[in-house]
């Protein structure tokens, strides 16, 4: 269409035929797509009872808050998963939102020497997808996004082995 209008800049352009077009569907949140920070993501497949999990942890390298009244610093977190078949087409996807809130003693431990993991986990089944992982930081607009292509088959083997950071 602006290919048309901008070719014919002196003639009258028809516009009837942009009724035939289908409306835009979805949403798409522009305020974010500017401050994008360094992070790691990282994904596992598991197996419990027959049922295979994806398991995936979000690592961003920084984290801002704002303070609140009550002098806790606080951060409206989003994960964000989208798994796609090899066609492109949408087959499982989830938010999970997540409220942070840390003292000024853990929040300087975080910026000095340490870094928070998220974690969380979806069902998944047998085929090959691309994975979609995002960490949204609602509270600054930042965040970061990982693809990676994953193959889950039945003769996968499981998450051998976990860890616990106390």
């Amino acid at each position: 269409v602006l290919s048309q209008i901008f070719s014919l800049p002196e003639r009258q352009i028809d516009r009837s035929y942009l009724r035939n077009f289908k409306p835009g569907e979805g949403l798409v949140d522009v305020s974010s797509t500017t401050k994008e920070i360094a992070g790691r993501a990282t994904m596992a497949v598991s197996q419990d009872r027959g049922f295979r999990f994806l398991n995936y942890a979000l690592m961003p390298d920084v984290i801002h808050t704002v303070k609140g009244p009550d002098g806790v610093n606080r951060a409206r977190v989003v994960l964000g998963l989208r798994v796609e078949d090899l066609k492109g087409t949408t087959i499982y996807q989830q938010e999970r939102p997540l409220d942070l809130k840390f003292e000024d003693e853990q929040l300087k431990t975080l910026a000095e020497a340490k870094r928070l993991v998220l974690k969380d986990f979806a069902p998944i089944v047998d085929g090959e997808f691309t994975v979609h992982l995002t960490f949204m930081n609602r509270t600054s607009d930042e965040f970061f996004t990982r693809k990676e292509r994953l193959a889950v088959s039945p003769g996968a083997v499981a998450l051998l082995m976990g860890y616990k950071v106390q």
